[in-house]
């Protein structure tokens, strides 16, 4: 998975399946994304087009809060994994702070901004 994420060219001439990998990871991201699904219907008990909006932008954040380069190749579990309890502490003192949807959304985006700009600078350092 790491190789086929940082160089799949590499990962393709070391022998690995890269094209089954692919079809085996979709269709596990869309088994679980489904799964997801259905447990935010359970949580909600309403069903509509935008019921999951409020989720994407906190997703990708604990992601990259967790030191996962949105251009591929690196990060761990247990990073990402640290990232979503930041996260969710992060929106803990802002839930405390009564700060609204939208202001946590503003917040939000410029931390993510925020770490791609700290990530740009760290791979053109390490080039």
């Amino acid at each position: 998975l790491y190789a086929m994420g940082s160089n799949e060219r590499a990962a393709i001439l070391s022998g690995r399946r890269v094209g089954r990998l692919r079809i085996l990871l979709y269709g596990l991201s869309g088994l679980l994304a489904g799964l997801g699904g259905l447990c935010l219907l359970g949580y909600t008990v309403n069903s509509f087009i935008s019921v999951g909006d409020r989720y994407v932008l906190p997703s990708i954040i604990a992601v990259v809060i967790g030191g996962t380069s949105l251009a591929g190749g690196s990060g761990t579990y247990t990073g990402t994994a640290a990232g979503a309890i930041a996260l969710t502490l992060l929106q803990s003192v802002l839930t405390t702070l009564e700060i609204d949807f939208w202001g946590r959304q503003v917040i939000f985006g410029a931390v993510l901004l925020l770490l791609m700009l700290i990530y740009g600078r760290q791979s053109q350092l390490r080039a």
